[in-house]
């Protein structure tokens, strides 16, 4: 399967560290676009008080790319951030797979 990275994605990642008092703060890095190809976005949902919803993104970034587990990714057409539960380096490329949960109606 021949990927295109034609999708615009914002990385956002934060990092914990300790200071000098070893307390654990967090610290934002600067926002970045990256180029990617969105494979799917499945979406389910649980009929219960309130209402669940839950969506699964399946990506692929090259492989110089720097994405991790635990950052947090901005797709065109949501609203909000898909964390990042996997990313693994395939033959050719990157493979991501994100989730977005959210409560309510939507």
């Amino acid at each position: 399967m021949r990927h295109r990275m034609h999708d615009l994605v914002t990385l956002s990642r934060t990092e914990k560290v300790l200071d000098e008092r070893k307390r654990v703060s967090r610290v934002d890095h600067p926002s970045r676009e990256l180029r990617a190809c969105i494979r799917s976005v499945q979406s389910k949902y649980e009929r219960k008080e309130p209402v669940e919803w839950e969506f699964l993104a399946e990506l692929a970034f090259r492989l110089k790319e720097d994405v991790k587990l635990g950052d947090y990714l901005k797709l065109p057409g949501y609203e909000d951030d898909f964390f990042v539960v996997v990313a693994r380096p395939a033959r050719h490329y990157l493979r991501v797979q994100a989730i977005m949960r959210q409560r309510g109606a939507s």
